[in-house]
């Protein structure tokens, strides 16, 4: 990931969050016919002894991320055990004009949050692709969008009938990074103006506000330049 250090973000508890509330992400991985990608639900699991994932209250196992997809899907079918994958939970994400500032001249760029996990792949039995769905539904019908359905309310014969089309998996993670880009390059003054014109719209751009507001990286206090070189981190 490009992640200059005035946007990268340490915090490890944060960019888990990150991924609990932004769970459909990209998986990235080299298939039989070179390099593919992949959208799929994902959430945040742990090893259980027996080397499977199990939901966050089972022990203090490995973190790992498990996910799921169509059996059909060329590149859950071709990865091979283990092999190296990307994952990007990408949050919301804004343009900002410069058309709104005041304090200094700069160019048109987006706000944004987002989490790059580094991992391993690992297929799960078909046996255990049942839990796997139904620790999928917990996770996301305790969402503003869910209604509290489960696949409990379903036949078992049904589930194990659907549960036949998708492919199930597990991602050992190697590395986690994530990155806030939230005008933290931009004067104070300007940044608060740029949080106060996101608040104004609906959708995305309401969330990067909410974003910039929570964590309170709204701009610097250096004197007005035009200059990176005077307040990013090394350019060299």
């Amino acid at each position: 990931m490009y992640q200059p250090e005035e946007f990268r973000e340490h915090d490890e508890e944060w960019a888990l969050s990150h991924i609990s509330r932004h769970p459909f992400g990209i998986l990235f991985g080299r298939a039989e016919d070179g390099y593919a990608a992949g959208h799929f639900p994902f959430q945040l699991a742990r090893l259980t002894p027996d080397g499977t994932p199990a939901g966050l209250e089972h022990g203090d196992g490995a973190l790992v991320i498990e996910g799921h997809g169509a059996i059909r899907n060329t590149l859950l079918a071709t990865l091979p055990e283990g092999a190296e994958v990307l994952l990007v939970f990408s949050g919301p994400s804004a343009y900002v004009t410069p058309g709104i500032y005041r304090a200094e001249p700069d160019v048109p760029t987006w706000n944004y949050t987002t989490v790059h996990v580094r991992g391993r792949y690992h297929r799960l039995p078909a046996e255990a692709t049942p839990r796997l769905l139904e620790r999928t539904v917990q996770h996301n019908e305790q969402g503003p969008l869910g209604s509290g359905w489960s696949t409990r309310s379903m036949a078992p014969s049904d589930l194990e009938s659907l549960a036949r089309g998708v492919a199930s998996f597990w991602i050992r993670i190697d590395r986690i990074e994530a990155a806030r880009k939230l005008s933290q390059d931009k004067l104070r003054e300007d940044a608060i103006r740029v949080e106060s014109s996101l608040t104004e719209h609906s959708g995305e751009a309401s969330e990067v506000a909410a974003e910039m507001r929570e964590t309170g990286l709204l701009g610097r206090s250096s004197p007005p330049t035009t200059d990176p070189a005077v307040w990013m981190a090394d350019l060299d």
